[in-house]
């Protein structure tokens, strides 16, 4: 029988018991019964803190998010040049995406039916800006320029690492990858800066 919780943890519980799971099963592991046999509660239980598998996925990509943001900007200094800028940003989310395939996929592609939260656009909204400002002074455009830019890239960017990851670019490698990836960003942001007159 699952163990009584009684403690305000369990929502963080059940987000560490899908954790878990996924480590084990994959995308398979998503699945109520399953979650609450981890965390030691009931589905009913879990119904009163999440109204739905959907609901507590939010809540489990919304702590991904935390921990994307944080490896995007990992070792990037003030010092380094638009190119070191760029490879290490490249390389962060590939690096990314490849240890933490599982949580990629369900924050990246897995279809939520639900409407997201305010708190949760806002986290996205969060890493964008940062994202931006770190390409404004490369980009040396207006603001608007430049997210439309960063939109621009970022999609490039998750496009080129979910084909390489669903072995869809089967000539790529995780090098190949990363070079794919930093000649786009070069060559589109040398086309943009042209564009714009900015030499």
């Amino acid at each position: 029988m699952p163990r009584k919780q009684t403690n305000t943890n369990l929502k963080t519980d059940l987000i560490k018991a899908m954790r878990n799971l996924l480590k084990i099963e994959g995308l398979d592991g998503l699945d109520v019964r399953k979650i609450v046999k981890d965390a030691g509660c009931s589905v009913g239980t879990f119904y009163n803190h999440y109204k739905s598998l959907d609901e507590l996925i939010i809540y489990f990509n919304g702590e991904t998010l935390d921990i994307l943001k944080v490896c995007i900007f990992d070792q990037i200094s003030p010092k380094d040049s638009a190119k070191e800028v760029i490879r290490k940003i490249c390389q962060n989310y590939i690096t990314f995406a490849k240890d933490n395939h599982t949580e990629w996929l369900l924050l990246l592609e897995h279809p939520i039916k639900i409407s997201l939260p305010s708190w949760y656009q806002e986290k996205i909204n969060q890493l964008f800006q940062k994202v931006s400002a770190t390409f404004q002074p490369i980009l040396r455009g207006q603001k608007a320029d430049t997210e439309r830019a960063v939109k621009v890239l970022w999609s490039a960017l998750h496009g080129i690492c979910s084909l390489t990851l669903k072995q869809k670019l089967r000539f790529a490698q995780e090098q190949d990858t990363l070079e794919l990836c930093q000649e786009l960003f070069h060559h589109y942001t040398l086309g943009y800066r042209i564009g714009l007159g900015i030499t």
